[in-house]
């Protein structure tokens, strides 16, 4: 079982998603797919209008 999240991202579409490794990195866009990433999920949300 993976421990609490630690990181943050975006999905961009196109199987992309965008991020920073770390605080004072410039953002960047990764596969979604990669084995690193992959491994990580751990959620997913689509933010809605609220009511």
């Amino acid at each position: 079982m993976p421990g609490p999240p630690s990181h943050v991202t975006m999905y961009a579409g196109d199987g992309k998603m965008v991020h920073a490794a770390r605080t004072g990195q410039p953002i960047c866009f990764d596969e979604v797919t990669t084995s690193y990433h992959a491994g990580r999920f751990m959620s997913a949300v689509r933010p809605g209008a609220s009511d």
